[in-house]
């Protein structure tokens, strides 16, 4: 993964700019299915996943790394635990189950977020590194 371009920075131009590599990143994963070994399933990404995975993943240097990796996160990623979605996850995404995962990036823990639907498809919702 290349990083020399990515700001570091905390100021909302460095953020701004971490949100566009995101989304031009994560489109090219758009639809496809991603390898989630611990959970048995693949999950994929779509439009209003990568808009969710930019408002948070942007917000530090080191949670964009770990969404720019977002297919190695999800193939090491453990269980962590099951819940249920919020009112906003449940009204926008449809989803009925929430997973936590845990995977790791670049010296750092990372937090994986899987909504699952009825219909059965699973949905990368939002990833984070804990700092």
């Amino acid at each position: 993964m290349k990083t020399t371009n990515i700001p570091q920075g905390n100021s909302p131009t460095d953020i701004n700019a971490r949100r566009a590599i995101i989304e031009m990143e994560l489109s090219k994963l758009k639809g496809k299915d991603l390898k989630c070994p611990c959970l048995g399933v693949t999950v994929r990404i779509i439009g209003n996943s990568i808009s969710e995975i930019q408002k948070w993943s942007a917000l530090s240097y080191q949670s964009t790394l770990a969404a720019l990796d977002i297919k190695h996160q999800l193939k090491i990623a453990v269980f962590k635990a099951k819940s249920e979605p919020t009112p906003q996850q449940k009204k926008r995404f449809k989803f009925v189950v929430m997973y936590e995962l845990k995977g790791f990036c670049n010296g750092k823990n990372t937090k994986i977020m899987v909504g699952a639907k009825q219909t059965g498809n699973h949905i990368q919702y939002c990833i984070t590194a804990n700092e």
